[in-house]
């Protein structure tokens, strides 16, 4: 008696929770045309051959065999027969930029998402070391940009926080690139930002401006974007920048004088100075994502200087160079003075002889 009451109540419990993970699959049974149309983009430019994977549950993400995988085509455009069915979408991408892997990713807003004809879902790519930044669905801020030099091939807009008061370095909520024709389209956050376009020497979208490179701020900020609208800025005109604003902005990591100040020194593990390393402050104990401040790098005997946006703790990591995963033999290492790497900084001022060992990375 007792072993057949046991029975039925495991039935109870096991039947509800077999119909619930059943039930987007019956759904998909029941209208098999049912399909989820939309596009994968990655600073503002569509991306191809990306990996657009639909999973049942949200949980899956972390390892669960997705419902349905598709790829991008060369114009960013992917369809993922499901059925009906509420979905959760993930589009990744791992590329090699000048040699290093860099790892895309991205879901659309307004998840699980449901096919709808005739509409499209967007999903904005971010490097995986960026963080997570997820856009309103339909806010964006589009414009273009022109150069004093005639092309804008490499120019780069980014979108910065109004509140901080900071337009340079790394410390940009998300970015974009300008399309050949000059275009720009940042998709955001309901929020208010400062936008500002930069077009480096290098090329890249991260590191100094340096001296060939140029600048050009929006005449209006901060611009006050609404959630599901479209800022139109018109153009932003890239100029040479003021050489000396430059040299310091590039010497504070972007930070301009906050008055909060962290220097010392960068060493191999034999005592001896490490030259050419970045330090890096980052307001995540984990040290991912983007960092508050980097400075400029460090001299032939090691030493570094590196400014601050305000006060607080900060945790201190270095690295040859900025951005992407670390390459072979490449010196990285982190503070050790604390048990979270950490530095803190309550007021104005500058804290002095921190020292960071560097190693090589295999």
């Amino acid at each position: 008696m007792s072993s057949s009451r046991s029975l039925r109540s495991l039935h109870e419990l096991l039947v509800p929770c077999v119909l619930a993970s059943l039930l987007p699959l019956l759904f998909a049974c029941s209208d098999p045309g049912a399909k989820i149309t939309g596009r994968v983009f990655f600073d503002g430019e569509p991306v191809a051959k990306a990996s657009v994977s639909a999973y049942v549950n949200e949980g899956d993400f972390g390892g669960g065999q997705p419902y349905l995988v598709a790829e991008t085509g060369s114009d960013g455009r992917f369809v993922l027969a499901t059925g009906r069915g509420r979905f959760y979408i993930v589009a990744r991408k791992t590329e090699y930029v000048m040699g290093r892997e860099r790892v895309l990713k991205g879901r659309p807003p307004g998840e699980p998402v449901s096919p709808v004809k005739g509409k499209e879902v967007e999903i904005h790519l971010k490097s995986v070391e960026e963080g997570e930044y997820s856009p309103d669905a339909g806010t964006f801020a589009t414009g273009k940009v022109a150069s004093s030099r005639g092309s804008v091939r490499g120019a780069f807009v980014y979108a910065y926080d109004a509140s901080r008061g900071i337009t340079a370095g790394p410390t940009f909520v998300t970015k974009a690139r300008v399309g050949e024709d000059g275009r720009f389209r940042l998709a955001l956050r309901e929020g208010s930002y400062d936008i500002v376009a930069m077009m480096k020497e290098s090329g890249s979208e991260v590191g100094p401006l340096t001296g060939g490179g140029l600048r050009g701020e929006y005449g209006a900020n901060p611009v006050a974007v609404k959630k599901g609208e479209v800022a139109e800025l018109g153009t932003l005109q890239l100029v040479p920048p003021d050489p000396v604003k430059v040299g310091d902005l590039s010497k504070r990591g972007g930070v301009a004088g906050s008055g909060y100040v962290i220097t010392g020194m960068v060493l191999l593990e034999d005592g001896g100075p490490a030259g050419g390393v970045y330090v890096m402050a980052y307001g995540d104990g984990r040290m991912v994502g983007r960092p508050e401040s980097i400075s400029d790098t460090t001299g032939k005997d090691g030493s570094f200087t590196l400014f601050l946006p305000g006060p607080g703790k900060y945790h201190l990591g270095a690295r040859e160079s900025i951005g992407g995963p670390l390459a072979p033999g490449e010196l990285t290492g982190s503070y050790e003075g604390t048990p979270d790497n950490s530095v803190y900084l309550q007021e104005k001022g500058t804290v002095g002889d921190v020292r960071i060992i560097v190693r090589e990375k295999w």
